[in-house]
């Protein structure tokens, strides 16, 4: 099946037609669905940093310098409290 949109000169197949067609059918998100997204990356974001906290301590001093921390640094990072990561 080929059909020819009037926007467009060119004939469209119908795979073509068929990935348009499902582009324009996506609304933008809502405001809420944004907040909420928002609001998930903050989470992951937050929790990624705690992981990083606990195992500061841990690492190796070579391991330390490929991230461009001495130990020193390292363990007044891992020292901090959540709100100041």
């Amino acid at each position: 099946m080929t059909v020819r949109l009037r926007t467009d000169s060119r004939i469209l197949g119908t795979a073509d037609l068929k990935a348009r067609l499902h582009v324009s059918r996506h609304p933008k998100p809502t405001p809420l669905a944004r907040l909420v997204a928002m609001l998930g990356l903050c989470w992951r974001r937050h929790r990624e940093r705690q992981r990083m906290q606990r195992d500061l301590p841990g690492f190796t001093d070579e391991m330390l310098r490929d991230f461009g921390l001495t130990r020193a640094q390292a363990e007044e990072q891992a020292s901090r409290p959540f709100w100041r990561a």
